[in-house]
C-alpha cells in the first residue's frame, strides 16, 4: 500500500464539549462523502472503559453504505485476529461505534494513541474506497503495530 496515494488529512470539527472531539475526512469517491470521527471520553471510572469512538459516513447512497459496512467488518476482524483486541463494537448502517479502553498511560500519551488509531483507520478506509484489494490491505495491516491497545 503506497502512502503517497492516500490523503491523510483530518479536519478538526468544532468542539461541542470538553469530553468530546470530532474529526472529519473526505473519501476519494464520486461526490467526496465525508467521514466523521467522534471521540467521547468518560470521566475516570473503575472499569476499563475510557470512552467511545463513533465513526459515521454522511451519505444516503446504499451502495456506499454497504461498502462501508464491509470495511467495518474487515477492520473488526483484523483488530481481533492480528492485534488480539478485545473490545465491543456496534454496527449500524453507515456507522461504527467502538469502545475505547484505558491503556493506563498519562493523558498526553492517551491522546496520541487515540490520534494514531484514528489516522490509521482513516488511511485504510481511504485505501479501501480507492479500490485497494482486501489481500493488499490485510497484508499491510498485519505489519502495523500499535504501541498500546485502546
Amino acid at each position: 500500500m503506497q502512502k503517497s496515494i492516500y490523503s491523510l488529512v483530518l479536519r478538526i470539527l468544532e468542539q461541542t464539549s470538553a469530553h468530546m472531539m470530532g474529526l472529519q475526512s473526505q473519501l476519494n469517491y464520486k461526490y467526496k462523502p465525508t467521514v466523521q470521527y467522534f471521540v467521547e471520553l468518560y470521566k475516570k471510572s473503575d472499569d476499563d472503559c475510557a470512552g467511545v469512538l463513533r465513526i459515521r459516513l454522511r451519505t444516503q447512497n446504499p451502495t456506499l453504505i454497504i461498502q462501508l459496512e464491509q470495511f467495518f467488518r474487515l477492520w473488526i476482524s483484523w483488530e481481533r485476529d492480528f492485534w488480539s483486541v478485545e473490545t465491543e463494537y456496534q454496527l449500524s448502517p453507515g456507522r461504527l461505534e467502538r469502545i475505547i479502553h484505558n491503556p493506563n498511560v498519562d493523558e498526553e500519551t492517551f491522546g496520541q494513541l487515540i490520534g494514531e488509531y484514528v489516522r490509521l483507520f482513516d488511511k485504510y478506509l481511504k485505501a479501501w474506497f480507492s479500490g485497494t484489494s482486501v489481500e493488499e490491505l490485510e497484508s499491510a495491516f498485519r505489519k502495523e503495530k500499535l504501541n498500546k491497545s485502546i
